[in-house]
């Protein structure tokens, strides 16, 4: 009976060793799943943060290159603008009282030696910058020439900065 008690002491001891290295060994593997997961999760999310840099830069170059394209056609709209007005004043006789502008707004205001050539240069002026021009005030000068103010609202930016 001593031997069967000794024998299953023995027993006892020798599964419970089995069992505490086994749980050992379980015990390391899981942690090292577990730095890998922490080395593969750090990765990932690096990976992330690359990757909205770099859609970030890309919104950025998309934004600069509209702005480019915006002030171009600023530029070439200027351009004919001021050949429309340098050709009316050899053709017509215009001059340019006043002329100004901001982000929302230009204003022109010219002289002409008659009012019939007003209709032909609102024509020309609406083709060389297409906004919406108004004829804001009109002052015939007793047989000396037309006075005319023209003003234009600027298109609002949308969202992205950009004009429409």
């Amino acid at each position: 009976m001593l031997r069967l008690a000794l024998a299953s002491g023995l027993l006892g001891v020798g599964l419970s060793l089995a069992w505490g290295a086994w749980i050992q060994t379980r015990l390391a593997q899981l942690q090292a799943q577990r730095e890998t997961l922490k080395v593969q999760a750090h990765a990932l999310a690096a990976q992330q943060i690359r990757a909205k840099a770099m859609a970030q830069e890309q919104q950025l170059q998309d934004r600069q290159h509209a702005r480019r394209q915006e002030w171009q056609t600023q530029r070439e709209q200027m351009q004919a603008f001021h050949v429309l007005l340098d050709a009316q004043a050899v053709s017509a006789g215009l001059r340019v009282l006043r002329w100004q502008g901001d982000a929302r707004q230009l204003v022109l205001h010219i002289w002409l030696p008659s009012a019939e050539d007003l209709p032909g240069f609102m024509a020309q002026l609406v083709r060389a910058w297409p906004l919406e021009w108004q004829l804001q005030t009109l002052g015939d000068l007793a047989g000396t020439g037309v006075e005319a103010v023209f003003e234009a609202s600027r298109p609002a930016r949308n969202g992205t900065g950009a004009r429409p």
